[in-house]
């Protein structure tokens, strides 16, 4: 009987891990992107992002973006845009880099073939 429930319980842990199709994950990376940028235009060039939690809201994000679509000053302004709304938090509407930007090649979704892709730490400046 021991047996069957660890095997059971092993089935379940099994499944829980299931990987997603492509279709799911491209869908959970756009619901994530849109989460910290709502606005379609504010989108545009940036391929990922997450954010860490920090002092009540989410204050660093980072942020893969293609720098042949979007420019680096353009991705701090919008940073920016999205730390002005947590003054209340004690953050203005200012963001800084926490490390040098990277280029990465990645494959891209929707069979575009290989791309290079910028990721940047992104944190929001607080007030003084």
């Amino acid at each position: 009987m021991r047996k069957l429930i660890t095997l059971g319980l092993a089935a379940l842990v099994l499944a829980g891990c299931a990987q997603r199709s492509p279709e799911e994950r491209n869908q959970r990376r756009l619901d994530d992107l849109a989460q910290y940028f709502p606005k379609a235009e504010d989108r545009q060039g940036l391929y990922s992002a997450w954010g860490i939690e920090s002092f009540g809201y989410i204050s660093t994000l980072e942020i893969n973006y293609f720098p042949d679509d979007v420019s680096d000053d353009a991705v701090m302004e919008r940073t920016a845009r999205y730390c002005g709304q947590f003054k209340g938090y004690g953050a203005r509407d200012r963001a800084w880099r926490r490390h040098p930007p990277k280029d990465h090649e990645i494959d891209t979704v929707g069979g575009f073939g290989r791309r290079v892709v910028r990721n940047v730490w992104l944190t929001c400046v607080p007030q003084d």
